[in-house]
């Protein structure tokens, strides 16, 4: 997940950004999880809701989260190899 998660290294260093997801992740665990929702907002950007089921320590719940990701790459058009997609919020929201 970390690796999907949008940083600037030039404001935080790698290392200060992977502890940060550790620190919202934490004991959490996938368990399973639906689309719900997809939408392009523009030819970079979209937005998609996702209905989570999560194990924390001795508990299970669902969760409603909305997650915005953003392509990047040397040719901004989405699905052009070289570029890989970065959530760029909506991570912390689990």
């Amino acid at each position: 997940m970390a690796e999907r998660v949008e940083y600037n290294p030039k404001y935080e260093p790698k290392s200060s950004h992977i502890q940060r997801i550790r620190e919202i992740y934490g004991t959490k665990k996938l368990i399973n999880y639906r689309i719900t929702r997809l939408e392009d907002i523009g030819s970079i950007l979209s937005e998609i809701e996702f209905q989570l089921q999560i194990e924390d320590e001795d508990s299970t719940y669902e969760s409603q989260v909305k997650f915005r990701i953003c392509y990047e790459g040397e040719n901004v058009i989405s699905g052009e190899p070289g570029g890989v997609w970065r959530i760029v919020s909506g991570y912390g929201n689990i």
